[in-house]
Parts: C-alpha cells; structure tokens; sequence
C-alpha cells in the first residue's frame, strides 16, 4: 500500500533547516503524519478504528495536506528533511500553521473533524466528533479568546 507508514530510526540520518513543503512532499508528509497520528490521543478518540482502514485513512489525510499546499496564502506547510540510513532529503517532520486566523479559507479545505467527513470517513465516531468539538471550544473560549485573532505572540 502507498500509505504504509514506516519508522526508520539511526545515528547516521543528518537533518536540514525546515522548509516549505512541495507538492512532491505530500507522499512523505502523509507517511509521517500516519505515524504521528498512531500517538495521539484525540485522534483516536474520534477515529478509534483508523487502524482498520489505512487505503482510506491515508486518502483522506493526504486530501487535507493537499489542500493545505493548495492554499498557500491560508497556510503554511513547513517539513524538515532527512538525509541518511536510506531517506534521502526526505521530509521527517511536519507542521501547519493558518497565516491568517480570521480569513476563511478560498478553496475547499475539510479539516479532519469536520462534520462532513465523519459518514464518509471508514474508522470514525460521530459521537466523540462532537463531544471533542465541543471541548476545544469550551477550552478556546475559556483560555484564548481574550487575546482575540488578531495577535499570534502577547
């Protein structure tokens, strides 16, 4: 499969400064945030089964990565590359960053808990979607919002 995640660990890989992500990144961003997603706790409460289907778990992370790359002036896509141990400039590390909070975004972006993706989603939880929406708004109300959107740094 495409999108079978792999973890190669050694001394000899050497990294570079991050960059901006290409288009011919996606595979390897895919890959990591697969992997990356096997530790995290709020992605497995909502999709508690992505293990069960990888063909679509990768599909429809790669579809959000895309469209993070496809809109440039919403995201920034940054990736740090590997050299060594059999990746060559390979992006091992990945990080999105919305540049304008307040600005919707111009394409079609489906965040991975979007309520529109959960029926078309193999491995997910409808009910814990919405308690794990409800959550960060209550957290974001209660801790961010008197900083408002218009500041990144205090």
């Amino acid at each position: 499969m495409a999108g079978e995640p792999s973890i190669r660990t050694s001394s000899t890989i050497h990294t570079r400064a991050m960059r901006l992500a290409t288009e011919a990144n996606l595979d390897a961003i895919t890959r990591v945030v697969c992997v990356g997603v096997a530790d995290d706790r709020g992605y497995d409460y909502i999709f508690p089964h992505h293990h069960e289907f990888p063909d679509n778990h990768w599909k429809w992370t790669r579809g959000l990565y895309k469209e993070y790359l496809d809109l440039p002036e919403k995201f920034a896509l940054l990736v740090v590359a590997a050299t060594g141990n059999g990746f060559v400039n390979e992006p091992v590390a990945v990080g999105a960053w919305d540049l304008a909070l307040e600005t919707e975004p111009a394409g079609a972006i489906n965040p991975p808990l979007s309520s529109t993706l959960i029926d078309e989603r193999s491995g997910g939880n409808e009910e814990r979607l919405r308690a794990f929406e409800n959550a960060q708004d209550r957290i974001w109300a209660n801790n961010f919002t008197k900083y408002g959107n218009t500041q990144l740094h205090h």
